[in-house]
Formats: structure tokens, sequence, C-alpha cells
């Protein structure tokens, strides 16, 4: 049985591609039928909790970094018991979120309280240093407790070096010798990203757009879970051994299709 996680994807501020790895891990999980949840914690710009806001599950808005909220948060995951509860953080917030899982004992609680989460830290990666900071802020914090990927996104992959601040830190070293692992985001076409945008659509209505960029998102889709796999352990994912990829996100689009139809169909609760 996989591990029960607790991920929070941390970047530096401003246009790292934090929220569009929530919003790809959020859509390849529960095209695999994996119970997530999704929390947007950026107060400034919530994008991940508005793309899916109208979905049968809902991404929840959710400041980890104020008390009531982290409580909240908590509270949560027990009732909910999620397999897998996917944050999206404010930029640049790594010494605030340290002093937040020190304040509820936080490693205690996921361990012995909610029955064994396990926390995995993603830094989504601009080569810029507050991005690095802010993950070696979570390292020196959580030390060997924690799991970590570095996402190193192909829109960023530019000139002859890319990435070079991050490859030749020491923080790197450090990273590596706590397990970390590292996988490549591949490009979402700025066509395609403005279409989705301008809509405030998530992936699942893949359906409803043209079919060249149904065909762009599918091939993004596509090669994010293969980049993806080699981190499956700490993200949540199922290894793919040897599954089609083509073939599992068609049948993951037609999954969360089936899922929002099927919600539809559902009378409206009571407030």
């Amino acid at each position: 049985m996989t591990t029960k996680k607790v991920v929070l994807t941390l970047g530096g501020k401003g246009g790292t591609g934090k929220t569009l790895f929530c919003r790809t891990l959020f859509h390849l999980l529960k095209g695999e039928g994996i119970y997530t949840l999704g929390f947007d914690g950026d107060r400034e710009n919530p994008e991940f909790w508005d793309y899916h806001k109208n979905e049968s599950n809902p991404v929840l808005r959710l400041d980890f970094l104020n008390i009531d909220d982290a409580r909240q948060f908590i509270s949560q995951l027990e009732e909910s018991q999620p397999q897998v509860a996917l944050f999206d953080m404010p930029g640049a917030s790594g010494a605030a979120t340290r002093e937040q899982f020190a304040r509820f004992n936080l490693f205690h609680t996921l361990k012995d309280e909610l029955d064994g989460y396990e926390v995995t830290v993603v830094a989504v990666m601009n080569d810029c240093f507050n991005a690095i900071g802010s993950l070696k802020m979570m390292m020196e914090a959580f030390d060997e407790q924690a799991k970590y990927v570095a996402v190193l996104s192909d829109f960023w992959a530019k000139g002859k070096t890319p990435f070079q601040r991050w490859k030749g830190c020491e923080r790197r070293k450090h990273f590596l010798q706590l397990g970390g692992k590292e996988v490549s985001m591949p490009m979402l076409e700025l066509e395609v990203f403005d279409t989705l945008h301008g809509k405030a659509s998530p992936f699942s209505r893949l359906n409803g757009l043209p079919l060249g960029d149904r065909v762009l998102l599918r091939s993004y889709l596509t090669r994010a879970r293969a980049e993806f796999d080699l981190a499956h352990d700490y993200l949540g994912l199922p290894p793919l051994d040897g599954r089609d990829t083509n073939e599992l996100v068609t049948q993951g689009i037609n999954t969360i299709s089936a899922q929002q139809q099927e919600s539809a169909k559902q009378p409206a609760k009571a407030n």
C-alpha cells in the first residue's frame, strides 16, 4: 500500500511554475484514482484554487501559515483521510512553513495521530537564489524527516548551462545526500496555457478545447507523467511499470470526466 503523503510545493517569488506543477500533479493523481485533496495557501494569487473551485473535488483555500487555517488543515486530514494532500504554498515561504511545523509538532502529528502521513517538500526551480533558499531552509529544519523533490521546468532550461546555480551549489549536494530526486517538468505551450488561463479551466476540461489545444495538452500531460515517475514514490503516484503513458493519460481524463458527470447528478447539499 502506498504511504499517504502531504506534498508541500514551494517556489521562489513570481513565476517559477509552482502552480502549474500543482495543477499537473493534482490532475494526474485524480486520473489514477488517488483520493487527493488540494489546498491553495497563496493568499496573493490563489490560482490553484481558481482553476478548480467549480470541480466536484475542488481545491480549498487555506493559509497554512495562519494558525486557525493550519488547525483546520490538520482536522481536515483526520476527517477526510486523503491518500495525498497537495499544498500550493506561498512563494518563498520556507521560514514561515518551518515555524508552523514546529508550532504544531506536525511530523509527530502526521505520523502518530494521523496514521502515518509522510511529508514531501517539492521545490519548483527557476535557477534563482530565492527558490534554492526556500529549499535550503526546509532541508535544514526537516532533515531526514521529509522527502525532497526538485522540479526543473523546461520553461527555464535556457542557455548553454541551464540551472547552473542549482547544479553547482552546496545545497544540491545536501539535497542528494538526503535522497532528493530531480524531475523535469515539460513546457506547456503558451497558447494552450493562455486558453486555459482565460477560462480558469482545469486540465479535466480538456475535451472542451479545440482539437489543436487538446493534442498539445495531452502531449504535455503524457510527458509530465513520464517525468514525474522518477519520483512517483515521493509524489504519491503509482509506478508506471511499463504502462503506456498515452493510454494512461486518456484513461485519466475519461475517469475524471465521469466523476464530474456523476457528481453533477447528485442533489446539492443543504447548507
